[in-house]
């Protein structure tokens, strides 16, 4: 796990030295390569259960600046590397139906729903529904993590769409300390 890098507070009088000094540059390095990542899912479709939040696997990583996520561990969770505010967004995918209604939102460490979603009803029956929530920006402490979830009625499961412009995914920045 990482910390946010501080500069060296220097007092009156005191002597420049070099590790002082590089405390400025591994502050500046951070704010270069803060954690960011974009995530999605490919390949196989996940079935999302009638009137039941799924977390959505996301199975394919863009980047991932620190190593908030596993493609295959938990492929539901951006884990939080850093503590900070966070720049969060979420979208879900889910196949042709006309019937019932779609939601999808963001969760934090698996119980704290994120008061912003995006909710589609009646869906298109001729159109695959693909929905993102609003961006929002979220404090995570390290090892706190940030699920998309997708909720559907129509009656029976559907399947998310996978395909490179419909697929759900999740894409997070760090922000603020």
């Amino acid at each position: 796990m990482a910390s946010v890098p501080l500069p060296h507070q220097f007092t009156v009088a005191e002597a420049v030295t070099s590790a002082n000094i590089n405390t400025y540059y591994s502050a500046i390095s951070f704010l270069e390569n803060p954690p960011i990542a974009i995530l999605y899912q490919s390949g196989s479709v996940q079935a999302v259960a009638n009137n039941t939040d799924v977390a959505l696997q996301l199975n394919n990583t863009v980047i991932d600046t620190y190593g908030g996520h596993s493609n295959s561990t938990n492929n539901t969770r951006y884990t939080a590397q850093v503590a900070g505010y966070y720049q969060v967004m979420g979208t879900g995918s889910l196949q042709v139906n006309g019937v019932g209604g779609r939601l999808v939102r963001l969760r934090k460490n698996g119980s704290t729903e994120i008061p912003t979603s995006a909710a589609e009803q009646p869906p298109s029956s001729d159109f695959n529904c693909v929905m993102s929530t609003p961006s929002v920006q979220l404090f995570l402490a390290v090892n706190d993590y940030v699920e998309v979830v997708m909720f559907q009625d129509s009656g029976g499961s559907l399947n998310t769409v996978t395909t490179t412009q419909y697929a759900s995914g999740l894409q997070i920045r760090w922000v603020h300390v």
